[in-house]
């Protein structure tokens, strides 16, 4: 469910411009990521019976750094896929 959450809202900033420079590329990754741990975190404590420190140090904590480093590296590829796209768009990987 978290990550339905995190594509529709990450699409919808998208769609609003969002990603069009890296730092709102960043930032709306960062939302999405948040989305996940949103639904995740609480999903976490009801099936698990857990209250919210438990939770958030087995759901969310360990995922952090490496989430960050994801989106980091995600943003910063986004201009070189960016134009990687527009000069390719007449080749024939696309087909």
């Amino acid at each position: 469910v978290g990550f339905a959450v995190a594509a529709l809202l990450v699409g919808r900033l998208a769609e609003r411009g969002w990603t069009r420079t890296v730092a709102g590329t960043v930032a709306a990754m960062s939302l999405g990521t948040l989305a996940v741990y949103a639904c995740g975190v609480p999903w976490l404590m009801g099936a698990l019976h857990l209250g919210l420190g438990p939770a958030l140090k087995a759901g969310m904590t360990p995922f952090v750094l490496p989430d960050l480093a994801k989106v980091l590296l995600a943003a910063a590829m986004l201009p070189l896929a960016s134009r990687q796209l527009r000069g390719s768009a007449n080749s024939s990987i696309w087909v």
